[in-house]
């Protein structure tokens, strides 16, 4: 009601604004400007208030939940003919395969410089993970220019590649490596497309769903965060325990979530209308 009323008042004085006086006419439009302004910074506190809400309720469920587990061994590679071999064995002809990359900044005051005199970006890949139900391979880029065969994959058209903000991903590969990934999906949004009644509040802040809200909602375990330590710590020459799993637990959760949300099965919260209003009744976050 409140903003019909301010609509109906900005239309009146928009609907006087011919015909005035060069001063009048710029005072009233003055008027409307800072009533549009005034609106606006309500309006952007009011959606800051629910975001922070719907921050809270989440971790609230989140912190219920007991922690992944990966499933399945991680083939960790560091060298690119372990990595062909590995790929070739695990997913082969694959027509679809879930990615996921770790980057950081690079370091070094005269590499800064001179990326920055050449136009370069300051950033550099420095793992990719791809997983499917055959398991999970981590790899561990030994330089920054990208593999062929790696680049093979990223821009075949008839693989899909799945991802949880896959667009981050994309960004940065095209501007490291100077090519676009092909035929790609992003399973934040697949999910808020099949299931909006579960991702109401997140669609109408206007956020995307990340991969520990997804492994919430579908698989109801808690992923680990990213330990910020990590962000200068990925072109070590061998990763830690910790590392391997993080990079691993979000391509292969990403498949499994996709599993979920691609259920058919009425016995799965995905599926079923009755499941979605237990949902809202246990004060599921959305």
């Amino acid at each position: 009601m409140a903003l019909q009323r301010f609509q109906t008042s900005l239309d009146e004085c928009l609907r006087e604004l011919p015909g005035e006086r060069a001063y009048e006419h710029w005072e009233r439009a003055n008027m409307v400007q800072t009533m549009i302004a005034a609106r606006k910074q309500e309006i952007q506190k009011t959606r800051t208030e629910a975001s922070k809400e719907l921050t809270r309720d989440f971790e609230h469920l989140e912190a219920s939940m007991p922690p992944y587990e990966l499933p399945v061994p991680i083939a960790y590679c560091t060298g690119v003919q372990q990595f062909e071999k590995e790929y070739d064995k695990r997913f082969g002809n694959a027509r679809e395969i879930f990615v996921d990359m770790e980057w950081s900044k690079v370091t070094g005051r005269f590499t800064i410089l001179y990326r920055r005199m050449m136009g370069q970006t300051l950033n550099r890949i420095s793992t990719i993970q791809f997983a499917h139900s055959s398991g999970v391979i981590v790899y561990q880029l030994e330089t920054s220019a990208c593999p062929t065969k790696i680049k093979q994959i990223l821009t075949a058209g008839h693989v899909t590649k799945y991802g949880v903000g896959i667009r981050s991903d994309m960004k940065t590969a095209e501007e490291v490596w100077g090519f676009s990934m092909a035929n790609t999906k992003d399973i934040g949004e697949l999910a808020v497309q099949l299931h909006p009644h579960h991702w109401k509040r997140t669609k109408g802040l206007n956020q995307q769903p990340g991969i520990r809200k997804l492994a919430t909602l579908y698989l109801r375990q808690r992923i680990k965060k990213h330990e910020p330590k990590w962000h200068g710590g990925w072109w070590t020459r061998h990763l830690s325990d910790e590392q391997l799993e993080y990079a691993a637990i979000d391509a292969y959760a990403s498949y499994e979530i996709f599993l979920k949300i691609t259920e058919k099965s009425n016995e799965h919260i995905i599926g079923s209308e009755k499941n979605a209003r237990m949902a809202d009744k246990s004060n599921m976050p959305s």
